[in-house]
């Protein structure tokens, strides 16, 4: 599930609720992100947060029910991925494994802003289906391909 209320709502509402340019606000969040307490930024972005975590529960719900499988982890990309604290925030309030998104077949090719986009070109230019599709960073490198070749010419770790 794609969320899109991430770094953009985050900049506006500092901005907003501080009363400061967004240009301010954009370093605020750069700079503090969401892992002081004691800083007047850190409620402000754990409303947003809170909603974010909510929609995620629901999506996480809804695709337990209707397949029968369990989803054991969250994978953060993006932008706002970047954000201190956010990783512990969600493994906090979901209860579950969260990982930062790191493309297996990229390695450190691909930021986290633009892993979506790099896996979706990807797919489209290999047809096999690889283990561990999409593969992360962590555990799941355990199973990624070892190489890729194109048009379902894959090796594939067994």
């Amino acid at each position: 599930q794609t969320l899109s209320d991430a770094g953009d709502a985050i900049t506006l509402a500092l901005s907003k609720e501080l009363n400061i340019p967004q240009k301010d606000a954009e370093q605020m969040k750069i700079k503090t992100g969401f892992s002081d307490q004691k800083d007047k930024s850190f409620f402000i972005i754990a409303k947003l947060l809170e909603g974010i975590a909510a929609k995620t529960r629901t999506s996480i719900q809804y695709f337990q029910d209707k397949t029968g499988e369990r989803v054991e982890r969250v994978v953060l990309i993006g932008g706002s991925a970047k954000l201190k604290g956010i990783k512990e925030y969600f493994e906090q309030n979901l209860a579950m494994s969260v990982w930062l998104g790191e493309s297996v077949l990229l390695r450190n090719q691909a930021f986290l802003e633009y892993i979506e986009a790099a896996g979706l070109a990807l797919r489209g230019l290999y047809t096999k289906k690889y283990i561990g599709d999409p593969a992360f960073s962590g555990q799941a490198m355990a199973s990624a391909t070892e190489s890729v070749e194109p048009a379902g010419q894959a090796k594939v770790r067994q």
